[in-house]
């Protein structure tokens, strides 16, 4: 009944919709409306080019920031640091093996600094060739290494000069 009402009407004012319709008139329009959707169309691919231009150069300045490079000075303070750590403990670390050869120490505590001196020789090859950002915990790892054989030497070497003295002590009482 509606659909009637309306088919109705467009029949009877259909001349007063087509004088109004002039298709050279709408075509135009037409390709108004395509041609600034097309003037439309380069601006956003450009504002969309330079926001992604601005993203990876954000991107690349804080990838520069964040993540750790090499810097030459830290690479020569920590090589440095090395050097000094293995002069002093290689130094220290010989003389109380001597000391300790002299007074005939076990062999089983030689062998444990023998293992002990193959780990530093094997943490000494990671830092030589570590990425720097891993060339710190490593150079900790050897410093402890290090202390650890200067420290079980020294207390081997104590104990047995101890041993040594109460027996020097013990053939004085004997002797009287």
């Amino acid at each position: 009944m509606n659909n009637d009402k309306l088919k109705d009407f467009i029949i009877k004012n259909r001349s007063s919709f087509e004088e109004d319709f002039n298709p050279d008139r709408v075509w135009s329009k037409l390709k108004k409306q395509k041609a600034v959707r097309k003037s439309l169309l380069l601006p956003n691919v450009l504002k969309y080019a330079a926001i992604t231009i601005l993203l990876m150069m954000a991107g690349f300045t804080m990838g520069r920031y964040l993540v750790p490079h090499q810097n030459p000075t830290t690479d020569i303070g920590l090589r440095y640091q090395y050097h000094a750590v293995d002069n002093y403990y290689a130094k220290k670390a010989n003389t109380l093996l001597q000391d300790a050869k002299e007074i005939h120490i076990e062999h089983t505590v030689l062998d444990d600094i023998n293992n002990l001196d193959q780990q530093y020789k094997k943490l000494e090859n990671e830092f030589l060739n570590a990425p720097l950002a891993k060339r710190k915990s490593v150079l900790d790892a050897m410093i402890q290494n290090a202390r650890m054989r200067v420290e079980i030497l020294e207390y081997v070497i104590d104990i047995k000069q101890q041993f040594k003295n109460e027996n020097n002590v013990q053939s004085k009482i004997i002797k009287i």
